[in-house]
């Protein structure tokens, strides 16, 4: 077996890969330095990163608003059905968690939008909470009540 690098972060550092059902390559950067790095990106034929999905997404900065930007990336998933998840715990350089900016975003990779942003209060983000992990559960909704009632839990 051969290892086959296909893209570099060059000098900043990626904490989490993914890679959609039609082979497209995702990294996250978390701003833990000060080194200039898109939030997400996706590899470019030439293995480098561009931010990724565009627009303002990966523009935050300190006096921007924290809910449609991403402010620390901590995780990414691709799902089967074309999803990639992006989790943000909005704390760059492991400090406070700015507020409003904790955030669960599905974004569309067949349009390359943001479908839905799931805004994580305080209850499901607490202070000094560090959101890293997570996988989506993409069982459609009557999957998933069906599979519950079999097993005996309650929907």
């Amino acid at each position: 077996m051969e290892l086959i690098s296909v893209a570099s972060s060059g000098n900043v550092m990626m904490t989490n890969a993914a890679v959609s059902p039609e082979g497209r390559l995702f990294g996250n950067f978390p701003r833990w330095t000060d080194v200039p790095t898109p939030s997400v990106g996706e590899a470019t034929p030439d293995g480098t990163f561009k931010p990724f999905p565009g627009g303002a997404w990966n523009e935050w900065r300190p006096g921007l608003p924290p809910g449609d930007r991403f402010v620390c990336t901590h995780g990414i998933y691709a799902d089967r059905d074309n999803n990639l998840w992006v989790i943000d715990d909005a704390s760059p350089h492991h400090g406070a968690m700015v507020e409003g900016g904790a955030k669960l975003v599905q974004i569309d990779l067949a349009t390359n939008r943001v479908s839905r942003v799931y805004a994580l209060d305080k209850d499901l983000a607490p202070a000094g909470s560090v959101l890293s992990h997570m996988r989506v559960d993409a069982l459609p909704l009557r999957d998933r009540l069906r599979l519950r009632r079999h097993r005996g839990d309650r929907p």
